[in-house]
């Protein structure tokens, strides 16, 4: 039986049932690399404390592997899914087979590079910052999300987390999401300032679609109606009670309000 929602919380879709899980989730780095002097997170870790959201929100956790050959090389593809029953979210990492490393036999070294790999497609999925979170074997090179790696002064891999999540909020402008998708896909090669400057501007545009709620909207319709400005709950309704739309209405209330003292 699943959890009820907090509140009177609803979910239109699978990506807010996403948000809603990447902004709740805290999965503490409780594990000490005593030699290294480093403290991380395991995929245990992620497991424990997602499970409770994800029956929250009556979604399943998937992953899965694939063995790819490159180069004369083996990896292992980690994909991380999200489904809620109708739709699904799904994000992929890759992780290198050690080559000959000391102590382990090939099933171990296949065993070790699935459970980074699946690791970090955990945290791709749920905007798990992992920037200086080192593997608890031994450092690998730092990668993103999507397995490309993370160059100097080019997209951080926390940049890339914010840049995927904002790709799949509902709230994002559609070219922006386009043009983030691209940036993903040509492997997060922009400066750092570049793709900061892009964080910023997307969430800007978030006023211009993001829908307020139920409450606010009943509260301002009738504060709209008892001020006889019933043309801004219309445009309102016509238009969409976006957080930028609705800003505007408030302005003229305000302004009509300060004129009749």
């Amino acid at each position: 039986m699943a959890i009820k929602n907090p509140g009177e919380l609803e979910f239109n879709n699978i990506d807010e049932k996403l948000m809603f899980i990447q902004n709740t989730l805290k999965v503490e780095k409780g594990n000490r690399n005593d030699f290294a002097k480093f403290d991380y997170r395991t995929l245990s870790d992620i497991f424990e404390k997602v499970k409770p959201l994800l029956e929250q929100t009556n979604c399943n956790l998937r992953i899965t592997d694939d063995l790819i050959d490159a180069n004369g090389h083996n990896y292992v593809k980690a994909t991380a899914t999200l489904s809620d029953g109708d739709d699904e979210i799904t994000v992929s990492a890759h992780a290198r087979e050690a080559i000959g490393k000391k102590g382990m036999d090939e099933p171990q070294m296949t065993g070790t590079a699935s459970t980074y790999a699946r690791k970090y497609a955990c945290n791709g999925l749920f905007a798990i910052d992992d920037t200086r979170d080192p593997d608890s074997m031994d450092n690998r090179t730092e990668m993103h999300h999507n397995g490309s790696p993370v160059l100097d002064g080019r997209v951080t891999q926390n940049q890339s987390i914010q840049l995927d999540r904002l790709a799949r909020d509902a709230n994002t402008i559609p070219k922006d999401k386009v043009r983030i998708k691209k940036i993903a896909k040509d492997g997060y090669v922009i400066s750092a300032t570049e793709a900061q400057l892009l964080i910023t501007d997307t969430k800007e545009g978030h006023k211009k679609t993001k829908q307020v709620g139920k409450k606010i909207i009943a509260e301002w319709t009738k504060k709209f109606a008892e001020a006889g400005q019933q043309d801004s709950t219309d445009a309102l309704d016509e238009n969409g009670w976006t957080e930028h739309l609705l800003e505007r209405a408030i302005a003229k209330y305000n302004k009509t309000k300060q004129e009749k003292k």
